[in-house]
């Protein structure tokens, strides 16, 4: 297994490291988009590095769009049960 080092990307330290994911949805957004959760100790820099290395922020957006397609989903099988 190849090791890759990784700089952050705020300030450029060394010290990332990658966290767990806080919660489930967090979680099924790693497994959908195969990203992992990093944490800067120098900056406190959050966010997520894919696996060619490529940054992004926290994605609050995806999450909240992932909860309402799940909840829409469980609202239309309710319904159908239901009916």
């Amino acid at each position: 297994m190849m090791s890759i080092f990784l700089d952050c990307p705020k300030c450029g330290s060394r010290n990332i490291e990658a966290i767990s994911p806080s919660n489930e949805l967090r979680h099924l957004g790693h497994k959908l988009l195969g990203r992992k959760p990093y944490s800067c100790s120098e900056c406190h820099w959050h966010g997520y590095i894919d696996q060619g290395g490529t940054t992004a922020p926290l994605d609050w957006i995806l999450a909240a769009l992932i909860m309402t397609i799940i909840a829409v989903l469980i609202l239309v099988l309710l319904k159908i049960h239901l009916t």
